[in-house]
């Protein structure tokens, strides 16, 4: 496989992002293998939806450059604050606060890259690269952690959010003991 992924069609962008997961993988552990248990069909390709002006300025001030990961919890952790009247004022029409998802996975520049960003009512935003850089043409989302249970995730990884690969290991190792048990 090429170092850069051909984005010319999302199908091939899928191929060969789920096949980079897969040599990832092969350094783990768990081999190649382990990852349909996971991912059947392979990692699918998501559009990121632009953050609207009101809505960057309300988040803005919590976006750091290439800290994705604490930039998409606080970003969750500042909705999951937001009020009715401030929900309106900003554009942030958050009808559910179980709708406010982390999600960890890779956007897709010139290469994969390991990425967080936010789901909000079913709608991926990505704060980080909208600030500083541009959104990519494919994300990638692996895991999605809703509200409340980004606060066990971060417990269990000492309050810094896991990278995608190391997620993954985890989930990975849950399921080979559970099978192990059985």
């Amino acid at each position: 496989m090429s170092e850069i992924i051909n984005m010319t069609d999302k199908q091939t962008a899928e191929n060969e992002l789920t096949e980079y997961v897969k040599a990832m993988l092969s350094l783990t552990p768990f081999g190649r293998d382990g990852f349909g248990t996971i991912f059947p069909e392979g990692i699918k390709a998501e559009p990121c939806q632009a953050l609207s002006y009101r809505q960057m300025r309300f988040l803005d001030d919590h976006i750091e450059q290439k800290a994705c990961y604490n930039n998409s919890v606080k970003s969750m952790t500042e909705l999951m604050s937001i009020d009715r009247q401030a929900a309106h004022e900003t554009g942030w029409n958050i009808t559910d606060k179980p709708g406010l998802t982390y999600v960890m996975g890779y956007g897709l520049s010139v290469i994969p890259i390991e990425h967080a960003w936010i789901k909000v009512d079913g709608i991926y935003y990505d704060p980080t690269w909208q600030k500083f850089s541009k959104l990519s043409d494919y994300y990638f989302p692996m895991f999605e952690v809703q509200y409340p249970d980004i606060f066990d995730m971060l417990t269990e990884f000492g309050f810094c959010p896991p990278s995608p690969l190391d997620y993954l290991t985890k989930v990975l190792l849950e399921n080979h003991r559970q099978n192990k048990a059985v």
